[in-house]
């Protein structure tokens, strides 16, 4: 990334934050605030959703393991869920977009464990993560699919979805974006959302 490129980044995410109460996304950052207060985390340590992104109007939801340090707030990141931090899961995800046309306004990124988490604890969260998955999915009710992008989102999912109420919503499994390089099978995912996405 060039410092140019770093600098555009540094403003887009800043606007993001100014509007990140916007109404599309509102619940979700209250959802996010609930979610961290739980657990005795201040606000933003569970990071928001992208305004730029769908909010609860989407079609189609990405999600990914667990929040990376550049998207947590107290961590000195940027505190949202957004392709636009500066990082290397954020920076193969721009490609993949860029690759496949997909529209962020049709799209939510999520985390199956919300929370910041060390990566030894993981499997520890993932049932928990289940739980707020689900309760994630009630606050999106035009959402058509699921791509789960990393081993311990899939195991979300799978727990999620065993309640059997969540059966009806398409699903493709690709590989967490810092795992896909040169990123051939992240784009065969991300196509898939645009599919999803496109679902009547």
């Amino acid at each position: 990334m060039t410092r140019a490129g770093s600098a555009d980044l540094a403003r887009v995410r800043a606007d993001q934050w100014r509007r990140r109460r916007e109404p599309h996304v509102a619940p979700l950052q209250e959802f996010a605030d609930r979610l961290a207060a739980a657990r005795g985390l201040p606000p933003g340590a569970v990071p928001y959703a992208n305004p730029d992104g769908g909010g609860i109007g989407a079609r189609v939801l990405l999600l990914l393991n667990d929040p990376g340090p550049k998207a947590v707030v107290n961590g000195g990141g940027s505190g949202m869920l957004t392709i636009d931090n500066d990082d290397p899961t954020s920076r193969q995800q721009r490609k993949a977009v860029r690759e496949t046309g997909l529209r962020l306004a049709t799209a939510v990124h999520w985390n199956g464990i919300p929370w910041p988490v060390a990566a030894s604890s993981r499997s520890g969260q993932v049932r928990h993560g289940a739980v707020a998955l689900a309760e994630l999915l009630e606050l999106l009710p035009d959402l058509r699919g699921m791509v789960t992008l990393g081993r311990f989102a899939r195991q979300v999912w799978a727990q999620t979805r065993s309640s059997g109420r969540w059966g009806h919503l398409a699903h493709a499994a690709g590989p967490h974006p810092i795992a896909s390089v040169p990123g051939v099978e992240l784009v065969a995912a991300y196509r898939r959302a645009v599919e999803f996405a496109r679902m009547p």
